[in-house]
């Protein structure tokens, strides 16, 4: 008999009263499903659905080979858009819920291949929230079980490319899931925790400026961004995401600041924001980048001369304002004396808020932090500038250091310089700190030196 007539044979079988015998023959026809022949003869007979039926049956050993049936299936994009329609996801998410490790990591493995392309399983993922099969995946990357961990983790990165999904997961506490089984030397699972987290990232970026010390320019800042530092290289021993709330009930002590950038409850960086967007479009990419950089530098304590950076008592400042608030979480906005890594995140978040881009922020050693800008590429989106104007009160009036005068109409455009006649060959970094508003190209020794005191 050839495998064609084997298909048909087992597929008779998988019905049979005697649960041996379905198992079996389940087994079989996984094996079968290796073969990307027999997969289109099954797609071909409509004979997908027969194989997801036995989802409804009980034998934990038959609901594993069935699982299998669907991976190998899965390996085809029709495949998986007929299992898709059938309810196939919904069905191995169900499955999540039964008690044998087996099954659970044979069910989350088939996710995983469903869920490979096609926003439509992803969506149906966002669809289970009335249930508690979404937080039953992220429960299963903390699983004891290796097998299980590491599938729940390979299938919650392919859910998480659509973003409701990858919201719901960081909603739900995966970040410090996939966190805890990455250090976990019992699971030596570093990539499978790596690549589910990378996709969650980009989806809470305080944590991914916390673990990765770096936003790309696609990652705009929110309200409710908070960066608490970097998490340093003794990551063995972070298993958890500290939440702004922990931070916040935490009593007032010499440790780091935490700053929030949240323009609803800081009006000082809302009036910054406001500065930055007036008269923009009528600026060169280079004035534009003057402009921020300038408002960025005067509201945190204006130019620093090179030599007198060591003078420079942004610590000290820092420190009276933290005890003012009785806090160690401050916003954005209430910093007047901030050094590199206070600019270049404020110079980011007020980019993002107003649309110009690319801005990308970066965090180096030794306080430095850094903000890259291609003004070959640079836009400026009209519609986030109009929506920036209209969100922002031109009622509140506080003086940004000389350069604009919030809430009247008088404004100072930046002193003109002059435009060279081809922009840079590669992209470049702001200088925020000695001649705010120049720019460094980034493969520059100046560029090495504001990035690093070790490269003076």
């Amino acid at each position: 008999m050839n495998k064609s007539g084997l298909v048909e044979t087992f597929f008779k079988l998988i019905s049979h009263e005697d649960v041996d015998v379905c198992r079996q023959s389940t087994f079989a026809l996984s094996s079968l499903c290796l073969n990307a022949k027999i997969r289109f003869k099954i797609k071909t007979n409509e004979l997908i659905g027969p194989i997801m039926k036995l989802f409804a049956l009980d034998d934990p050993q038959t609901l594993v080979n069935a699982c299998e049936c669907v991976a190998n299936l899965a390996e085809d994009t029709v495949n998986r858009q007929d299992i898709i329609k059938l309810g196939g996801v919904q069905m191995l998410m169900a499955l999540l819920n039964r008690s044998e490790t087996v099954v659970q990591s044979a069910a989350c493995l088939a996710l995983a291949r469903c869920m490979q392309e096609g926003d439509e399983a992803r969506v149906s993922i966002s669809r289970e929230k009335k249930t508690d099969a979404v937080s039953r995946l992220v429960q299963l990357i903390s699983s004891k079980d290796v097998s299980v961990a590491r599938n729940a983790a390979y299938a919650l990165s392919s859910a998480a490319q659509f973003e409701t999904n990858a919201v719901m997961f960081c909603q739900m506490g995966a970040i410090d899931a996939l966190l805890a089984l990455g250090k976990d030397p019992a699971k030596s699972s570093q990539k499978f925790s790596h690549d589910a987290l990378d996709k969650l990232l980009n989806f809470h970026l305080s944590a991914k400026y916390w673990l990765r010390n770096e936003l790309a320019a696609d990652n705009f800042i929110k309200d409710g961004f908070y960066d608490l530092g970097a998490a340093g290289t003794n990551m063995e021993h972070i298993k958890k995401l500290p939440s702004i709330a922990e931070f916040k009930a935490l009593p007032l002590d010499k440790r780091r600041e935490i700053i929030v950038v949240d323009e609803a409850t800081d009006p000082k960086f809302a009036q910054l924001c406001q500065a930055a967007v007036q008269n923009l479009t009528n600026l060169t990419p280079r004035q534009q980048i003057r402009q921020i950089a300038l408002i960025v530098s005067n509201s945190m304590g204006g130019a620093v001369e090179a030599a007198a950076l060591s003078e420079f008592a942004f610590k000290f400042k820092i420190t009276e304002l933290k005890m003012k608030e009785e806090t160690n979480v401050l916003p954005i906005g209430l910093i007047t004396s901030g050094t590199f890594y206070h600019r270049a995140l404020l110079f980011k978040a007020i980019c993002d808020r107003i649309g110009l881009s690319p801005c990308q922020l970066v965090r180096g050693d030794y306080n430095r932090a850094w903000n890259i800008v291609d003004i070959r590429k640079q836009t400026l989106t009209m519609d986030r500038v109009l929506h920036a104007s209209r969100r922002l009160s031109p009622s509140r009036n506080m003086p940004v250091g000389g350069l604009v005068s919030v809430g009247t109409d008088q404004y100072s455009t930046p002193a003109p310089i002059p435009e060279p006649s081809e922009f840079p060959e590669e992209a470049t970094i702001v200088d925020l700190m000695f001649d705010p508003g120049n720019l460094l190209t980034v493969s520059s020794a100046k560029a090495a030196a504001y990035k690093s005191p070790s490269a003076v």
